[in-house]
């Protein structure tokens, strides 16, 4: 019998996706000498167990696979989008809920009481944040991700040493993020480009990407209301590390 799949061709999963519904029609046939369905003829699903492997094989369902509903031919599979690790190891780095490690180089005002303030009245001056606190591998890509208001002018995010310039901030934003593949061992230097230049920065995080994306395989154990087992193999799912 033919599979028969509604409105399905390649399942992406992005940054971000948390309840994503994927839904998966397995018609029965016409009739009980027809092979136009995927299911025999006069039958409903009853259970569905779903399972989820990357490429190696390894089972990652509890990972992607957040809840699955059927109805008669009907199934629906929730999926999210795999957790990757955060790579600042102190939370009040990220979060300024106590006093961080972030330090003051020369900048006209600086305050980290619940988030990071910060002003400059000449272009160049920055503040920090060591690389054991924001570690990168050479030859990496990552993903930094923060929140910005009262933006004034522009930032620019650069590793501690200040020799790569991870990116330019000249907008305010609620987890607006930067990626770039790093050319050193990490940590932060944020510089003004402005003489004014002056924002409110909270909620970083770091993660690494690239190591989540790829093809993975689903495969459906469908029981039917005759006690029939069947199962089916989906090898279409892709997660993106892209954040669109």
């Amino acid at each position: 019998m033919a599979d028969s799949f509604q409105s399905v061709d390649n399942i992406i999963l992005q940054p971000g996706d948390a309840t994503v519904p994927y839904t998966f029609t397995f018609a029965a046939c016409s009739s009980a000498t027809a092979n136009d369905g995927s299911i025999p003829y006069n039958t409903t699903i009853s259970t569905a167990i779903i399972k989820v492997f990357d490429r190696t094989g390894a089972d990652k369902t509890s990972e992607i696979v957040v809840s699955e509903t059927n109805t008669n031919t009907v199934l629906t599979i929730n999926l999210k989008y795999p957790a990757t690790a955060e790579l600042m190891p102190n939370q009040v780095d990220r979060d300024f809920s106590a006093a961080s490690a972030w330090a003051d180089v020369d900048l006209n005002a600086y305050d980290e009481s619940d988030d990071l303030t910060i002003t400059a009245d000449a272009i160049g001056q920055y503040c920090t944040l060591l690389a054991a606190s924001a570690p990168t591998t050479i030859g990496k890509r990552y993903r930094m991700t923060y929140d910005l208001a009262n933006i004034v002018s522009t930032w620019a995010l650069k590793n501690f040493d200040g020799t790569q310039t991870i990116g330019v901030i000249l907008v305010n934003a609620t987890t607006g993020n930067l990626e770039w593949t790093a050319l050193t061992t990490g940590g932060y230097r944020i510089v003004s480009l402005a003489a004014n230049s002056s924002g409110d920065f909270d909620n970083f995080t770091l993660k690494e990407i690239g190591t989540s994306m790829g093809g993975y395989s689903i495969e459906m154990e469908i029981t039917l209301n005759t006690g029939a087992v069947m199962e089916f193999d989906f090898t279409r799912l892709c997660v993106e590390d892209k954040i669109a």
